[in-house]
């Protein structure tokens, strides 16, 4: 028996004497991370039917970990896209990442149901190897959107990759850290804020080598990619995805 789920699915049907606040997913979502912040243990009703209605949290430790919903990867030598359905209404962060041959392309953009959405944009400073653009917005989708990353040009040696993230700062993701391939050892990530690391990736001609990544927010030496072939135009980047 999961104890939690079972005492959150008892206090969601009790009232208010129960001393814990029932918060809609909504509601909680359209909070500022100030105001959840100030909460205690509070329920988060996700669902309105069913044994599991959703989850106990303790506001105070706001914000939770970084999670990826979706993560893809297809070669940028041809205009084209990547794309996800929403399966449950909410907040998202999408992050569109563009490996440049060389120098940057600037031609990537994240559309929610085809509406482009507005991007922050940040660069990392490893040209040409170690170059990698960044695109990020925040989406508020309901069930059955389709939120797509798409490059409008094609660039022979290049990629295209998306992350469909929850609980990510989108105003504070920012470059960490960035290296080429053809390397023998990886750098040291000495932070502990949630970060997302990209390894393993090759984009030489058509490859589509898409490997390696993670979210964690211990300090250790990053994934690298070595002179493999299958690595040609690839790379290892690691955002931080949260502020301090």
């Amino acid at each position: 028996m999961n104890i939690i789920a079972d005492s959150l699915s008892m206090m969601m049907e009790s009232d208010s004497s129960s001393g814990v606040e029932v918060i809609s997913q909504s509601d909680w979502d359209n909070m500022t991370t100030a105001q959840k912040q100030a909460k205690g243990v509070v329920a988060i009703q996700q669902f309105d039917n069913g044994y599991d209605r959703g989850v106990l949290v303790n506001g105070a430790d706001y914000p939770p970990m970084p999670v990826i919903m979706s993560a893809q990867s297809r070669n940028g030598s041809s205009a084209g896209y990547l794309q996800y359905q929403i399966p449950q209404g909410g907040k998202y962060q999408i992050l569109g990442i563009r490996k440049p041959e060389g120098s940057l392309l600037e031609d990537v953009t994240i559309s929610l149901n085809n509406t482009t959405q507005t991007t922050r944009y940040i660069t990392s400073a490893g040209y040409p190897l170690g170059n990698f653009e960044i695109y990020i917005c925040e989406v508020t989708a309901s069930t059955g959107d389709t939120v797509r990353v798409s490059n409008s040009t094609g660039v022979n040696s290049s990629g295209l990759q998306m992350f469909v993230m929850k609980n990510v700062e989108a105003e504070n993701v920012a470059v960490y850290n960035t290296q080429g391939n053809g390397v023998s050892a990886g750098f040291l990530i000495d932070t502990t804020l949630p970060y997302l690391q990209v390894s393993h990736m090759g984009y030489y001609n058509s490859n589509n080598v898409f490997e390696f990544y993670e979210i964690d927010h211990a300090v250790k030496t990053s994934e690298y990619c070595d002179s493999d072939g299958k690595y040609w135009y690839g790379g290892t980047y690691v955002l931080t995805l949260q502020g301090s």
